[in-house]
């Protein structure tokens, strides 16, 4: 098992993330990033493989359950190459975590706004 580190990227004046998580073996945990005030989130997962993963939160870094989209379905289980999707829930932290995965790569990305830009 891998910790992953996102690549994170800033766009508009630190308004907006893009933070993305490369995995290539079944076991990988993305390491957990926190943007508490970065509230509009959304999540797309890709890759030249067949797989599934967890999108985790929490807010101790501790205790990690499944995200859910608007309509409260778990993002949890989601398969690669899956629609994007608004999360709902804004934990301190959120991660990744790949529960199966075939030969190949993953991406897993996910774009927050700040809500409020001239709020720091």
């Amino acid at each position: 098992m891998a910790t992953i580190q996102p690549t994170i990227v800033d766009k508009d004046n630190g308004t907006t993330k893009i933070v993305t998580w490369v995995c290539s073996d079944p076991s990988d945990i993305g390491a957990p990033v926190e943007f508490t005030t970065h509230g509009d989130r959304c999540v797309q997962a890709s890759g030249d493989a067949s797989g599934q993963f967890d999108l985790e939160g929490s807010n101790d870094g501790v205790n990690w359950s499944p995200v859910t989209d608007v309509l409260g379905t778990s993002i949890g289980g989601a398969a690669l190459d899956s629609p994007l999707s608004q999360i709902m829930q804004v934990p301190v932290y959120i991660r990744p975590n790949i529960t199966f995965l075939t030969a190949g790569i993953c991406t897993i990305t996910v774009i927050m706004r700040r809500n409020n830009p001239s709020r720091q």
